[in-house]
């Protein structure tokens, strides 16, 4: 294994005159990053008890926070990203499980909020001038790299940690995949910290000694990518599908003759709308990943081919393809046995790339990991929730959700933990939150009420104190019955059909 801290010291030494970052439009050498990193390890190191392993990032669009995410790597611990835009109540959850007793934070006026309420100490990065001589510590496949918080169905966040092995192994079957990165490659890097997509966009190029161009949050998100896509001739675009909905109707405009790599993953991709994209970039190769956090950010992947004619899609949706390198993946039934080709069942997969389990968190462990025999051996299976059918050449084809998990802007979310919420605010109404697809294909949440009376824009304007802006739902329809199943449950595919059809 060569272990992430390895890499970026191989990357610091080849190529310290290299650009690392273009954050706000001002460039930063790896030099630059370099120091700055052993600045913050040698104020974590006299902040941190050597039994910490856990450090929290409070995650801005700084150089800072980056170093920080590198500094911590180097010191042989593990990063808990935390969003300062996202409710105290959701980061007090994830400080609290994580047990987390310091975190590094750029913004402090920011994170005093987030975090120093939270009984967990802030280490300011701003005040990080001086650098010891910090080594990098020796680590081990097993230690992590990363914990990051997903969406659970209790109402509170579930942890997803990544090991070492899980990452240097994603690394390695990232640039074995048609993905891989070099230091004349400018890459975008679109994602909150606390998306595991970010991995992909930061940690792969600055280990390939690439240059990362930051987009900041606000309501200027799309142009800013629009504007870096287009003025700084970036070469390497990892995209979640939704930002084409939003570039769509400027597709005429727009020309990238050096995009030479465009990257998806997050959410399931249309195929109108990449076969619209290869004309904005001729000269890029697509590829639509797939892959849950569980797995280390990517785990299938399939080429698009504009040229071929004879690309895979089912219902519209390309294709996720077939296994990364060192990657397994089978499609099981209801008992968990393996079916045939071109019989529909749920994705699972196997690998070094999958987690060790869920953070303290056995019970769910227990129902979401298997042994199964494959190729001779017994492997350990993560069960993902997505339907798909493997095709006769061994490409997946998606076809859905075992339950009501969705995506939404890229981050995999839980319709129970909005419900969770949603149910302190309305009491004993009956309610129930659909997935809703817009004509141009941008995915929302519709919160039903049953014979509710009073002001649903005040009970989702509630919402966004308790969960984040991509959880909440885009409106409020009260009906005066919901309609039932067999069973006695709310019909949620009654209802999604209905408003399907007005949507017709």
């Amino acid at each position: 294994m060569i272990d992430i801290a390895e890499r970026i010291e191989r990357i610091f030494i080849a190529n310290a005159d290299r650009f690392s970052f273009n954050i706000s439009q001002t460039q930063y050498t790896y030099a630059q990053l370099q120091q700055r990193v052993l600045c913050i390890q040698t104020a974590l190191e006299r902040v941190a008890r050597a039994d910490e392993k856990l450090i929290g990032v409070v995650a801005v669009d700084h150089l800072d926070t980056y170093a920080a995410v590198l500094a911590i790597l180097r010191s042989g611990r593990a990063f808990v990203p935390l969003n300062p835009e996202h409710p105290p109540e959701r980061n007090a959850s994830i400080i609290r499980q994580a047990g987390l007793r310091n975190a590094i934070a750029v913004d402090m006026a920011t994170a005093l909020d987030q975090v120093t309420l939270q009984q967990c100490g802030l280490i300011p990065s701003a005040l990080a001038i001086d650098a010891d001589a910090v080594g990098r510590c020796a680590v081990n496949a097993s230690d992590l790299a990363y914990l990051l918080f997903t969406s659970g169905s209790t109402g509170e966040p579930k942890g997803v940690p990544i090991t070492r092995g899980n990452l240097a192994a994603f690394l390695d079957s990232l640039a074995e995949s048609n993905c891989a990165m070099y230091p004349t490659d400018r890459v975008l890097q679109m994602f909150d910290l606390t998306f595991d997509f970010s991995i992909a966009a930061y940690l792969a190029p600055l280990s390939n000694g690439a240059c990362v161009y930051t987009v900041g949050g606000g309501k200027a998100k799309y142009a800013e990518i629009y504007r870096l896509l287009s003025d700084e001739g970036l070469t390497v675009a990892p995209l979640v599908p939704s930002v084409l909905n939003y570039l769509k109707p400027y597709f005429d405009e727009i020309e990238l003759p050096e995009l030479r790599l465009s990257f998806f993953c997050g959410e399931a991709l249309l195929a109108d709308i990449v076969s619209a994209w290869t004309k904005c970039a001729p000269g890029s190769t697509i590829i639509n990943f797939y892959g849950p956090t569980e797995a280390t950010v990517f785990a299938t992947y399939y080429d698009w081919n504009e040229l071929a004619g004879c690309n895979k899609t089912l219902n519209g949706v390309v294709s996720i393809g077939q296994p990364m390198n060192g990657n397994y993946a089978i499609v099981v039934d209801d008992e968990l046995a393996p079916l045939d080709h071109g019989e529909k069942g749920e994705l699972c997969l196997a690998g070094p790339q999958l987690t060790p389990g869920y953070w303290q968190d056995p019970a769910r462990d227990q129902r979401t990991f298997f042994d199964s025999m494959i190729d001779g051996t017994i492997r350990r299976f993560y069960r993902t929730g997505d339907v798909v059918v493997q095709d006769d050449a061994g490409d997946l084809l998606f076809c859905g959700r075992v339950d009501h998990q969705i995506k939404l802007q890229g981050y995999r979310v839980e319709l129970g933990e909005i419900e969770h919420h949603v149910r302190h605010v309305l009491d004993d109404h009956a309610f129930v939150v659909v997935p809703h697809i817009s004509p141009q294909g941008a995915a929302s949440l519709i919160l039903v009420v049953e014979n509710y009376t009073g002001d649903l824009k005040k009970v989702i304007a509630s919402l966004r104190e308790h969960i984040p802006g991509y959880m909440v739902p885009a409106r409020g329809v009260s009906l005066t019955t919901l309609p039932l199943n067999a069973n006695g449950k709310i019909d949620r595919k009654s209802l999604q059909k209905q408003f399907e059809e007005q949507r017709g």
